[in-house]
């Protein structure tokens, strides 16, 4: 049998810093011991070198990017989370440490969130640098420490900071930057072999990677999985976007040389960014560049339309339509504002995004890159764009202001409503890429806006603005006056013209599907954490126990779950899922027909024919003829199973069979079962043993982030929740999934209905549309509440209908004897011990919660309601 094999990832560590601080000399201090005295040559470009770390077998590769501002775009490709970040600061370029400081430290928290980041003060024997480290950490406390050393006087002078700062560093590297992998001694093979390809050749065939696998015994099913394990180890870049490509990348570096070649070439410069691959040929082809790893790195002209496709692909150029396989990179165009004084400002909207920290140069480029189309006359520069759409009546005017940190957008024409609406939505998708990157949006207070009255005019017009995001929250209130200190403002007026609120259109699909429509990867929403405790079971393949019950209330999602899995499949651990729908199976012969159609998928072979008197006997003696291989399992997936024996729909009883693959080394089988609560009672009913030793995994509400995206994923481009709409959506559901999709289908129902009925109706859902669609929800007849009255004995129900009815706005709780003395009101009589009982196991259930002591309240507002208007204690004791 293989044993896996234990691969330590390699560690980055990037070195921060502008250019002439000293980067390469720290770099080559401590990877060699030495540094020339003067001024060290400039890095161009980007230098990468591997280096081991002491006394032991861990490989770190360093990054030494240059420190020019026309490289920062680029940066965005190197900088993660999972690296250590040394920023190498010059106190004689920038008197303003601080402010030096703060800058890279912008970009690392944009680009790499948290990442653990020391602060060296190089040259420190020619000018110490003064920081405030108190300021600094109270904002970035992913700050290590700071280290003022001299790299000339390392072993001197220096030398008691050096040491601290080379063992700091060795010790936040092995922290942050490498983690053990492990893999299959087959799979460990293969990379090796990538790895030895890669020291000769930049590029490695497709049938080559194919014939590797094979000639390792890895089945052609776990080709495709094994390819994304190394592209997301960097030992492949699979461009999946490119099919003509017939290869896969194997040295990255030789692309990031390529690029950053270009981005520094004379020839590109005097050509303002405009690269065909004539140009790329006399760039690339007569040099051999070296890669620190010892590498030669060739480029020649078959690869040119590669470069030039990975460049667009990282949005750093875009393909000129004039000429075929020629590109134009933004960051390479003239820094000189073009004439765009035709562009008639009188009646454009304004909004400024305002940079806390810093405007990173990619965004505009990037953007650029993103709507080359529709650039109007050529008008583009390194700073600005003026566009004209295509299919719009509009045109848009936007530039960066890097001392300011601003970036504007004009708009203007008929439909500069939508344009505006499309570009914004730009800009916002590529500053998602930064989460930690503070900004605000203003919006110009227009003067047509303005209500005339014995206000005075305003002498200074640039500054009448106002927060974006506050106009919106305003309008959405229901405010149709805006007031500050430039005046009062029409409100409709002023945010028409950029309004995000497009008339609503009728739909003629309701996004909102009950059920399944959680069940796919559009609307499919979180459980991250649980299928991670379940991956992390699985992969136990030793002590796992063979049967797993995922337990929650009807309706809250352990169907969707367990579609997720199965289309998702359980390659990490060596499980093939099989999902089996109950619903149709009438007899012991559907099942294992159905359970044998699901297995052959995987073993890659023909289902056998089973016998109608004992398919069970058939089946164990095919999966004992086909095991499958290399210590994969098969996971069956039973959705709802209570059928089995609530309606005895098999002549025999499964649970037996089913233990017997479970307990069979030669049958290598575990079970999924998805159930509701009322399943225990079950259990215990029929005394199913199978279940005694079961891994159990509750299946919860859904938390406040991940209830907001069951309702805005199934209608984006649709619907604009408002920030108190989705507030009180979580508050009445308390995160239900189905009761969310409810609320979303009552909403888009009430929108459709307005329309036909003529009524001007935005796409913005406010708080009293969540309050209406509430309202309807709890007068209708909806299976999401109904689901739980109809399970429920009659003794609950009778709880139910005194608890809904005694609390109120005023009464948020109950306790036991409270409870007891309504019931009794009511004539109801039920013993103390009873009705504790049941409360506990609706606790249990999640459909109460215990407040402390014995006192309860609904866990749901919305079944709460619903009940209060559905079932009254007088009707529910008529039915009764």
């Amino acid at each position: 049998m293989l044993q896996d094999c234990l691969l330590e990832n390699e560690g980055s560590l990037i070195f921060l810093g502008f250019g002439g601080a000293g980067k390469t000399s720290v770099l080559r201090t401590i990877t060699e011991g030495a540094v020339t005295k003067g001024v060290e040559e400039a890095t161009s470009g980007i230098e990468i070198r591997e280096w081991t770390f002491p006394n032991s077998d861990t490989r770190a590769q360093f990054w030494d990017f240059d420190g020019q501002v026309i490289t920062h775009a680029t940066h965005q490709f190197f900088l993660r989370s999972r690296c250590l970040y040394v920023l190498v600061l010059d106190g004689r370029s920038d008197p303003n440490a601080n402010e030096q400081a703060e800058y890279w430290l912008e970009h690392v928290r944009a680009f790499g969130g948290d990442a653990p980041v020391l602060l060296v003060g190089n040259k420190a024997d020619l000018m110490r640098i003064n920081l405030d480290m108190h300021v600094l950490r109270n904002k970035y406390s992913n700050i290590v420490d700071f280290y003022p050393v001299s790299c000339v006087s390392y072993k001197d002078k220096y030398r008691i900071q050096f040491e601290r700062f080379k063992r700091d560093f060795i010790a936040q590297l092995q922290v942050a930057g490498t983690h053990q992998i492990q893999l299959p001694k087959s799979h460990f093979a293969v990379l090796e072999t990538v790895r030895k390809h890669s020291a000769k050749q930049a590029f490695l065939p497709k049938n080559t990677f194919e014939a590797l696998c094979l000639q390792q015994g890895i089945p052609e099913q776990e080709h495709s999985g094994l390819l994304k394990v190394l592209d997301n180890l960097g030992f492949i870049i699979h461009f999946s976007n490119m099919p003509w490509l017939d290869s896969y990348l194997i040295n990255p570096h030789w692309l990031i040389h390529a690029i950053y070649a270009l981005l520094h070439s004379e020839q590109a410069h005097r050509q303002q960014g405009r690269l065909d691959a004539q140009t790329i040929i006399d760039i690339l082809n007569p040099r051999v560049l070296h890669s620190n790893l010892g590498h030669e790195l060739r480029y020649t002209p078959k690869h040119v339309r590669f470069i030039l496709e990975a460049m667009v692909q990282f949005e750093i150029a875009f393909l000129l339509n004039d000429k075929a396989h020629s590109v134009l990179i933004p960051e390479l165009l003239p820094s000189d504002i073009k004439l765009v004084s035709d562009f008639d400002e009188y009646d454009a909207a304004i909004i400024d995004f305002d940079f806390n920290s810093f405007l990173p140069r990619h965004v505009l480029s990037n953007f650029i890159v993103h709507h080359h189309k529709e650039i109007f006359d050529n008008i583009v520069w390194r700073n600005g764009v003026w566009l004209r759409s295509l299919n719009l009546h509009a045109e848009a005017l936007i530039q960066t202001d890097y001392s300011q940190r601003r970036l504007s957008i004009w708009v203007r024409g008929s439909d500069a409503g939508q344009y505006f609406s499309v570009l914004h939505e730009d800009i916002l998708h590529i500053l998602a890429r930064m989460p930690d990157l503070a900004f605000e949006e203003y919006l110009f207070l227009s003067e047509k806006a303005r209500i005339q009255t014995s206000q005075k005019p305003l002498s200074d017009k640039s500054k009448a603005r106002a927060s974006y995001r506050d106009l919106l929250a305003i309008q959405a209130a229901g405010d149709d006056h805006f007031v500050c200190q430039f005046g009062t403002y029409d409100l409709n007026e002023l945010l028409k013209i950029v309004s995000t609120d497009k008339p609503y259109e009728l739909q003629s699909v309701n996004p909102y599907v009950a059920g399944e429509g959680l069940g796919n990867d559009r609307t499919f929403v979180g459980r991250g954490e649980l299928l991670r405790k379940l991956q992390a079971l699985w992969k136990k393949s030793n002590s796992v126990k063979p049967v797993t019950l995922l337990i929650g209330l009807n309706r809250i999602g352990t169907t969707s779950l367990i579609n997720k899995i199965q289309r998702d499949g359980l390659e990490d651990c060596k499980l093939w899922p099989v999902k089996i729908d109950l619903q149709g199976c009438s007899s012991a012969y559907d099942f294992w027909r159905d359970v044998t159609r699901g297995m052959v998928k995987y073993l890659k072979t023909s289902a056998p024919k089973l016998s109608a008197s004992n398919p069970f006997a058939d089946f164990k003696d095919f999966l004992y003829k086909h095991p499958p291989h290399d210590n994969w399992r098969f996971l069956l997936m039973l959705d709802e199973p209570e059928c089995l024996w609530t309606h005895r729909i098999f002549d025999v009883d499964v649970t037996t069979h089913l233990r017997t693959l479970m307990e069979g080394v030669q049958y290598p089988v575990l079970v999924l079962f998805s159930v509701n609560h009322p399943f225990k009672n079950l259990v215990r009913k029929y005394n199913l043993t199978l279940f005694n030793t079961a891994h159990t995994f509750a299946v919860s509400y859904m938390t406040e982030s991940e209830s907001n995206e069951v309702l805005e994923r199934p209608a984006r481009e649709i619907l604009e929740y408002t920030p108190q709409a989705l507030a009180e959506a979580y508050r009445l559901t308390h995160g239900h999934p189905f009761l969310l999709q409810i609320l979303g289908s009552i909403i888009i129902e009430q929108f459709d209905y307005a329309v036909l009925e003529e009524k001007p109706r935005s796409i913005y859902v406010s708080l009293h549309d969540m309050q209406m669609a509430a309202e309807d929800l709890v007068k209708r007849r909806n299976i999401g509440c109904q689901v739980y009255w109809n399970q429920a004995s009659i003794e609950v129900k009778q709880i139910y209908s005194i608890l809904a009815w005694g609390l109120n706005e005023q009464k948020h709780t109950l306790d036991i004897a409270e409870i007891k003395k309504l019931l009794h009101k009511h004539r109801i009589d039920m013993s103390h011990n009873v009705l504790f009982q049941h409360l506990e196991n609706l606790v249990e259930q999640g459909l109460l919660e215990n407040t402390g002591g014995l006192t309860y309240h609904f866990s749901i507002p919305l079944f709460h309601r619903w009940l209060a208007w559905r079932w009254p204690p007088e009707k529910m004791l008529r039915m009764a």
